[in-house]
């Protein structure tokens, strides 16, 4: 068996690392996590979801799809009530957290706070991604 050794990325603001929690739907979480693709079991409903809030971005990276989105592509940001549709379906699927984001800034949403609370209120795990550089 494999075992995965967390790496500091995966520490929360005190330095505890999130993998030392010792909550039991944290643990139930990870042990469904490592369980399902060994088994090529998926599961009725995801155990945490990716939702791209949008796909508006105000950095130009050279390595990045985003930077070479055609006219075609439609760029903007989802709506308050979809997000909150989709994380109460979420919530009735007994889904263990949300990450806000893929592609774009999330930050550049102007209710992602309110997503983020709408999701903490459900007694979810949430994380984000952003380009944005912090040096």
């Amino acid at each position: 068996m494999v075992k995965t050794t967390p790496i500091p990325l995966y520490n929360n603001l005190s330095g505890k690392s999130l993998f030392e929690s010792s909550s039991p739907r944290f643990r139930e979480y990870r042990r469904l996590w490592e369980e399902r693709p060994k088994s090529f079991e998926p599961g009725e409903f995801p155990l945490f979801l990716d939702l791209e809030v949008t796909n508006r971005c105000n950095l130009k990276c050279s390595f990045c799809a985003t930077t070479y989105f055609g006219p075609e592509v439609r760029r903007g940001f989802i709506e308050l009530e979809l997000v909150k549709k989709i994380l109460r379906e979420g919530r009735d699927n007994n889904l263990y957290g949300v990450k806000f984001n893929d592609r774009g800034e999330p930050l550049l949403h102007p209710d992602l706070a309110e997503f983020v609370a709408y999701a903490k209120d459900m007694g979810w795990w949430t994380s984000t991604s952003t380009p944005t550089p912090t040096c």
